[in-house]
């Protein structure tokens, strides 16, 4: 609904009230068809991934963008940005499990 939604009307004023609209169904269909403990974290996250923002594509231009584009920026080739980070993300991830797993 919302891709369709979104492919035919630009509009913000249109697409914000439709997607309210669909999480509210959500949240109510989570609430009736869920057991309650599956309902509240599957709601949790519903609230949660609708109330971030994304910067990735920005933060991709201003990473990799030359000169010419961006005096001012770090000039990263693309293959380090989406190896490089994406090596040291998940290395991350990873020690981040461990001390979890290790002192929790």
């Amino acid at each position: 609904v919302l891709t369709v939604l979104g492919l035919v009307y630009e509009e913000p004023s249109v697409n914000a009230p439709a997607a309210a609209i669909v999480a509210s169904v959500m949240l109510i269909a989570f609430s009736v068809l869920l057991r309650p403990i599956i309902a509240k974290v599957n709601a949790f996250f519903l609230v949660q991934s609708s109330m971030t923002f994304s910067v990735s594509g920005a933060s991709f231009y201003f990473y990799t963008d030359g000169p010419e584009q961006y005096p001012e920026g770090p000039h990263f080739s693309k293959w380090f940005y989406t190896t490089a980070f994406g090596l040291v993300s998940t290395a991350f991830t990873l020690l981040g499990i461990y001390t979890y797993q290790r002192y929790a």
